[in-house]
């Protein structure tokens, strides 16, 4: 009977504390988990302002003209190479073929 009593008060104990941590402690937990968060939200758009600041100051926004001659320089790249490994319509393949036709000549 005395073991049984023993038993009985050590599962009464065990359980107020379960029912404490579902509780107080969950309510608690709960709530530095929204703050936790919160600060994360933060800190987040503050590294997101500071990328974006040092983005703009390594590569700052090119000029209308940069574009237009980045663009020039692309077209040039696709007339004298190629879009692919066989066109037809580039000047490295023309310049072969008309090599080619002088040699066999």
């Amino acid at each position: 009977m005395v073991e049984l009593k023993r038993i009985c008060e050590t599962c009464l104990t065990l359980k107020r504390r379960v029912d404490h941590l579902k509780t107080v402690r969950r309510e608690a937990t709960e709530n530095r988990l929204e703050l936790v968060q919160d600060k994360q939200e933060a800190l987040l758009g503050q590294l997101e302002r500071m990328m974006h600041a040092a983005m703009q100051k390594a590569n700052p926004v090119i000029s209308e003209y940069e574009s237009k001659w980045f663009e020039e320089l692309k077209r040039m790249r696709a007339e004298v190479g190629g879009l692919g490994q066989f066109n037809a319509g580039s000047l490295a393949v023309r310049t072969r073929t008309v090599s080619q036709l002088s040699i066999s000549r």
